[in-house]
């Protein structure tokens, strides 16, 4: 079994373990989720520091898994609470080390204090930060540059633009570019003449008059 379906396996097995409901404890974690990055594919090297030090490691890209925050996560099992707030998200990818590994260290997390031995470091995992089900995606337009946040949750049915957006925003039709958007400020608020406000109706969409932007129904 390679480093990645051994990764999620036991991110599998930790959260599905069945026992007693009353044992019940919050945790701070990350979760990892294998990924499709559209990365251009990549080969470069690292000597890694702090308490593996000298170790020199070749690493490729794309990334092969994403470790997000989950944190407030119930687990049902002989845990003892979070040892430490997560504090980033992470992109993992595919590594090759040469000998000698670290040794072994003593680790302490919510399931108990153990020593920990390590074998040949498989994944190289740098913070990042995203919105998972969300993509940004940069758009030019005259007189500066505009952000805009598409959702997957957010997607043309029915002849209308319907889903789930993060952080509050509204689903709705973009006019320049026929597609379905997340947008968090409302039409009669958005800057003209792009007019990247939302409408309070699904079939209307923001665009531009004399007067502003505006919402009006699609045909």
């Amino acid at each position: 079994m390679n480093a990645t379906r051994l990764l999620a396996a036991a991110c599998g097995a930790l959260l599905l373990a069945a026992v007693p409901a009353t044992a019940q404890t919050t945790l701070d974690n990350l979760t990892c989720f294998r990924v499709k990055d559209r990365t251009p594919h990549t080969k470069f090297t690292a000597t890694l520091g702090a308490n593996v030090g000298g170790q020199t490691c070749t690493f490729r890209a794309p990334a092969q898994l994403a470790c997000v925050d989950t944190h407030d996560t119930r687990v049902n099992g002989p845990a003892n609470g979070g040892t430490a707030a997560v504090a980033n998200s992470f992109l993992c990818y595919p590594a090759k080390c040469r000998k000698p590994a670290p040794g072994a260290a003593t680790f302490t997390d919510a399931f108990g204090s153990r020593l920990i031995t390590f074998r040949t470091a498989q994944l190289f995992c740098v913070p990042a930060s995203g919105t998972p089900g969300a993509v940004s995606t940069t758009t030019t337009v005259p007189g500066g540059v505009t952000t805009t946040t598409v959702a997957a949750g957010c997607r043309f049915t029915n002849g209308e633009c319907r889903g789930s957006c993060p952080g509050g925003g509204t689903c709705g039709a973009a006019v320049g570019t026929a597609s379905c958007e997340c947008r968090s400020t409302s039409c009669g608020d958005a800057d003209a003449p792009e007019c990247n406000g939302a409408c309070s109706s699904p079939n209307e969409a923001c665009t531009f008059s004399l007067t502003g932007c505006s919402c009006v129904r699609i045909p």
